[in-house]
């Protein structure tokens, strides 16, 4: 895995060299796992004889069962993006794309997630009709990946909400989320490197947040873009995904 074209070295405290392979496979190890969570207990319940379609409960495990697996899918992909950054056959597939139709897709795709702790998704998109050059597929994962780490720090009955606003050249995407946010103690700009991300997370101060926001780096910045974070007022964090404007 290379960040700016230079290969990772991870150094630790007794200053021997890590491994980055393998702690990049540990990583994205425990962030599938939980995708897979869902998954097991319906497979449980089918196997005990347990299992009511009429149940609501069971209904809802049902749909998060879909959603960990698509998930699961998604992070695969983004290793393999991430693994085509910087061979010649990998472009983007930049077009006008609909930012209103884009959020709106992520928001379904991210749903089924949210209903075992109650959490309200909003979506307060006041640009309907803007267009931003970007990989469609592309910035749809980027949101995604946002959301989906919005939905892990919110606790129940807690809200995340999408909002659009216009700047100068192009246009600004905020996820805003009442959550845990991230320590003061920790410098925002962080998360998105992949190194010092490895680092946070091996000194467990950062919790949950997966290696998907080095790669929503990554692809924003191919995209023309820039992605950052803040923490919220009282709680939570908002993070801004800023494009051009087509």
């Amino acid at each position: 895995m290379q960040e700016g074209g230079t290969p990772i070295s991870v150094v630790s405290t007794n200053n021997q060299q890590e491994n980055p392979v393998n702690m990049l496979g540990m990583y994205m190890a425990h962030d599938i796992e939980p995708a897979l969570v869902s998954f097991r207990s319906f497979l449980k319940l089918v196997k005990e004889g347990k299992y009511d379609p009429n149940k609501k409960s069971h209904q809802a495990l049902l749909v998060s069962c879909d959603a960990s697996v698509l998930l699961a899918q998604t992070i695969v992909q983004d290793l393999l993006t991430m693994a085509k950054r910087d061979q010649p056959l990998f472009a983007l597939d930049m077009e006008s794309v609909v930012l209103k139709k884009v959020i709106d897709e992520a928001l379904a795709f991210v749903h089924p997630f949210t209903v075992e702790k109650s959490i309200v998704l909003k979506n307060n998109t006041s640009l309907d009709a803007l267009n931003v050059k970007a990989d469609n597929a592309l910035l749809r994962r980027v949101l995604v990946n946002l959301l989906l780490n919005s939905v892990k720090h919110t606790l129940k009955s807690g809200c995340i909400s999408v909002e659009t606003r216009s700047v100068e050249g192009g246009v600004s995407i905020d996820i805003v989320d009442d959550g845990v946010g991230i320590p003061e103690d920790v410098n925002l700009d962080d998360i998105f490197d992949s190194v010092k991300h490895i680092r946070l997370r091996s000194e467990k101060k950062i919790v949950g947040y997966g290696f998907g926001l080095p790669f929503c780096k990554k692809v924003v910045g191919l995209m023309g873009g820039t992605i950052h974070a803040k923490r919220g007022e009282s709680s939570g964090m908002v993070f801004t995904v800023t494009l051009n404007g087509e």
